[in-house]
């Protein structure tokens, strides 16, 4: 052991790591399908994504998504809005197919005949389940992050436009008399990053105006906008440590 190499004593000694790194993602991008533009609508549908703009690793495998019957919206008072409705008559038709679809589901029951159900789910099922979702990333989140930030209590939610998405889902979150699944001070405006990378080209992939698809092309967009703004500000930090500093010499 070297006294004079810091790295060689005990304290400093680097342990072998035994176990695969979990993969962490502290970001979650949302978006939802909705019958109009205020902070009362109606809830078509909700796509999510977890991502890490660090790592440039996206969780679409483990992704959310799913349609919401809108009798249960407008039964829990959400509200729709005509223009919204022509809006969406002009949309493609994958985008309107998407929003219509019922989810299928395979039983088989104690004879082992297999029976399929198709049912629209309702809003307190769906945010329910988006609740559930999202606490295994909020947990992973605290745990990482709560050692230096006192009061930590989810992952940032991201969604486009800090008065569309995030507002219309802590509304319906209200009507059905749940908390949201993010904290207040995590909601997060990927529209706001966007407008500061915006020379970076969305490669958008799947159906433009569905949900699960527009959250994961604005999760990658956001990691190329995250990734182009670092380098940026290092090329910065680079050109500042280069450039010589001149002092003016005070006359006599």
């Amino acid at each position: 052991m070297s006294f004079l190499n810091p790295t060689t004593w005990p304290l400093f000694a680097k342990k072998p790591r035994t176990e695969v790194a979990k993969p962490y993602y502290p970001y979650i991008m949302i978006d939802g399908e909705t019958a109009g533009t205020g902070p009362t609508s109606a809830l078509f549908s909700i796509g999510a994504v977890a991502y890490n703009p660090m790592t440039g690793e996206v969780d679409i495998d483990n992704a959310f998504c799913s349609n919401i019957d809108l009798q249960s919206c407008i039964d829990a008072g959400l509200t729709i809005d005509g223009e919204a409705i022509y809006w969406w008559l002009e949309r493609s038709t994958e985008a309107r197919a998407g929003i219509c679809e019922a989810t299928t589901t395979t039983e088989i029951d104690e004879n082992g005949t297999r029976r399929q159900h198709t049912k629209r789910y309702s809003l307190l099922e769906v945010l329910t389940d988006f609740s559930d979702w999202m606490a295994p990333y909020n947990a992973e989140y605290c745990r990482i992050n709560k050692p230096r930030h006192e009061g930590v209590a989810s992952a940032m939610a991201w969604s486009n436009g800090a008065d569309f998405d995030l507002p219309i889902l802590a509304n319906a979150y209200r009507a059905i008399g749940h908390a949201k699944p993010w904290a207040a001070f995590q909601g997060r405006c990927y529209r706001t990053d966007k407008s500061a990378g915006w020379g970076i080209k969305m490669e958008r992939t799947g159906t433009h105006h569905n949900a699960l698809d527009d959250a994961i092309s604005q999760a990658q967009h956001h990691i190329d906008i995250v990734n182009e703004l670092r380098s940026a500000r290092r090329a910065l930090a680079q050109q500042r440590l280069q450039t010589p500093v001149i002092k003016e010499v005070a006359k006599s």
